[in-house]
């Protein structure tokens, strides 16, 4: 049986969808923390059994994991160790744990803890393969590119922070969806590894800019704005400002990653960001 966290996610619907396309026959068990996250939820060519709980919680975890082969974990990274630790005593055989490249960071603590819980399960990796996307886009479900598109669709001017050089690279969710899959049928290989999973290619911050406004057809006049001062002045307003000083610096932070190693060992071919951000612009909700 394969199971399945945070089944209600963004990359994980595309994931269902993408079983469905490729005629999966296998057991599914996917994991809501409420009825609510299941709702809309249908992928009837596929023999899925819910279940709800707080995963967060030993005894959920305990009551999901028996019976189950395979878990492809898409929620926290923070309840990955505990995922593990039970999922080994009810005798699971493979982990697939979908992290982040944000583990690479130096502008939040939080990351630090991301890459101290991630190296902790490296000392023992044979069971496990370790995905990391860099920031998802691909719908109105993602929590980034999604709130830029309606940000620059109605607004003439944006503000660019630093000169806009800093390198992005975004990943197109249904390209994940495809990687969990190739992975799944990689087994042999991708066990024990960890990859990561950025888009086709690395664009300076202004370019991705560029390339939304040209998706939604519209001009936009991008102002520069210092990141130190704006940064200080995040940090300042607290709450009441409507970025935070990390997002702010991490404006300035190159975030591009090499994919050579996904594409070797399971044909990874991510889509490049201006067909992709075309397509989401494409199928937004219309306001």
């Amino acid at each position: 049986m394969l199971l399945v966290t945070g089944a209600g996610g963004h990359t994980a619907r595309y994931f269902f969808e993408r079983l469905s396309a490729e005629g999966y026959q296998g057991k599914i068990r996917a994991v809501f923390r409420s009825e609510a996250g299941a709702e809309g939820f249908s992928y009837p060519a596929l023999d899925i059994e819910k279940v709800y709980g707080d995963i967060s919680r030993a005894d959920t975890c305990r009551r999901i994991l028996p019976g189950v082969e395979t878990v492809l974990h898409i929620a926290s990274i923070r309840l990955s160790k505990r995922i593990v630790t039970i999922g080994r005593n009810k005798g699971v055989q493979w982990f697939i744990l979908i992290h982040t490249t944000a583990r690479y960071s130096k502008h939040r603590m939080a990351f630090a803890a991301y890459a101290a819980i991630e190296d902790g399960l490296l000392e023992r990796p044979d069971d496990l393969t370790i995905l990391r996307p860099t920031m998802i886009y691909g719908s109105a479900m993602d929590k980034n590119m999604s709130r830029l598109i309606a940000l620059l669709s109605r607004t003439p001017v944006f503000p660019v922070f630093g000169a806009g050089r800093a390198l992005m690279q975004p990943v197109y969710a249904p390209d994940l969806a495809r990687a969990y899959w190739q992975v799944m049928q990689n087994r042999d290989v991708t066990r024990g590894r960890a990859y990561n999973l950025p888009g086709r290619e690395a664009l300076p911050y202004r370019r991705i800019l560029a390339l939304v406004a040209k998706a939604l057809n519209r001009r936009i006049l991008f102002l520069p704005v210092p990141i130190a001062p704006t940064a200080w002045l995040a940090r300042k307003l607290g709450k009441r400002s409507p970025v935070t000083e990390e997002q702010v610096l991490r404006l300035g932070e190159d975030k591009n990653f090499d994919w050579a190693a996904a594409a070797r060992d399971f044909g990874y071919d991510p889509t490049a960001f201006e067909e992709g951000i075309t397509a989401q612009v494409a199928n937004r909700p219309k306001p």
